[in-house]
């Protein structure tokens, strides 16, 4: 009985958690699922005050205007105060825990949850399948002639400076 209530509580506390509001930080398209190849249903105008009602991976569904639809996570700013402006901060604040110390802290940002995480188990068919999208020299060269793209030589950047260490006496070079 006690476990049967715990599980109604934390469901309703992570419903409640989860519904928050933000703002669009530019324009954006909502689609109808949550993928760059979902339909686009609607378009919403950067600033547009949003209610965030559900989340997946790095996607979040909005309300707003009476219309509603999938959008980007990293297109929404929180409004819980977490962050400020058009930061990161905001859009930590709806992946869940914030501690810089955690890669939960990042990997959320990407759309991946502490439970995503700890679930995470390697599977060696979708390596396979990752080996199926390798492409040759010759394939590559072929499609770039197809496409008409030419090469071009870019210059490397100049590496960083080196920085000096810091001297062992700090009387060194004055006098007393």
């Amino acid at each position: 009985m006690k476990k049967t209530l715990w599980a109604c509580l934390l469901t309703v506390w992570a419903g409640y958690a989860m519904a928050t509001t933000g703002t669009l930080i530019k324009a954006e398209q909502a689609r109808a699922t949550p993928s760059a190849k979902g339909k686009i249903i609607t378009q919403f105008a950067s600033g547009t005050p949003v209610d965030v009602i559900n989340r997946q991976g790095g996607w979040l569904q909005i309300k707003a205007q009476g219309r509603s639809g999938w959008v980007r996570l990293l297109s929404v700013r929180s409004a819980t105060g977490r962050g400020s402006g058009a930061d990161l901060g905001g859009v930590v604040g709806l992946a869940g825990k914030r501690n810089n110390n955690q890669v939960v802290a990042v990997a959320g940002l990407r759309g991946l949850s502490e439970e995503d995480l700890k679930g995470a188990h390697f599977d060696a068919a979708q390596l396979a399948r990752l080996d199926t999208y390798k492409t040759s020299r010759q394939q590559a060269e072929s499609f770039a002639a197809q496409a008409k793209l030419k090469a071009r030589n870019v210059a490397y950047l100049n590496p960083p400076p080196q920085k000096t260490a810091p001297a062992a006496n700090n009387w060194e070079g004055r006098l007393p």
